[in-house]
């Protein structure tokens, strides 16, 4: 009787130990190609399937840069089930920039870290160089302001 209870106890136990949660995802990396700065922000959904045999958590998501934001699915993923995590990228004020961006996905299952890279080419919104410039040099500071307003002037011819 005892070795019964033995054996099945061993079984239950490596039963529970080999339920696993696995996460498949559709990609892990999005080109998003060349888009114009003022088309607003890009999103892009990575789909997430559990192939294990115990529910999947997506505990956290970390951006490279705060131009980037990840949401998620935030209930358990059960065994077979779909979830998603889409990456929103704002290319305000970064015209001209070719961008790679990671988010890191941390779960309960193996491996527990994912990478996620998302990509692409701004192209910039075209402003008059007067403003540009006075713009650029007004965040700088006032005195900058100055002296490239008095380089600006023509000298007096007496």
């Amino acid at each position: 009787m005892k070795r019964l209870f033995l054996l099945f106890s061993a079984i239950a136990i490596s039963a529970s130990l080999s339920a696993q949660p696995l996460m498949k995802l559709s990609e892990t990396m999005h080109d998003f190609g060349s888009f114009k700065e003022d088309a607003g922000r890009q999103t892009h959904d990575f789909m997430v399937t559990n192939t294990g045999n115990a529910p999947l958590v997506i505990k956290n998501i970390t951006a490279s840069c705060g131009c980037t934001t990840p949401e998620w699915t935030k209930e358990p993923i059960p065994a077979g089930g779909k979830g998603k995590i889409t990456a929103i990228y704002d290319p305000r004020g970064r015209g001209g920039e070719n961008f790679n961006k990671t988010l890191t996905v941390y779960t309960n299952a193996k491996p527990e870290v994912t990478v996620l890279v998302i990509k692409g080419q701004i192209i910039p919104v075209k402003r008059p160089l007067k403003s540009s410039l006075f713009s650029r040099w007004e965040i700088s500071g006032l005195k900058i302001v100055i002296l490239l307003l008095q380089k600006s002037r023509k000298p007096r011819r007496k």
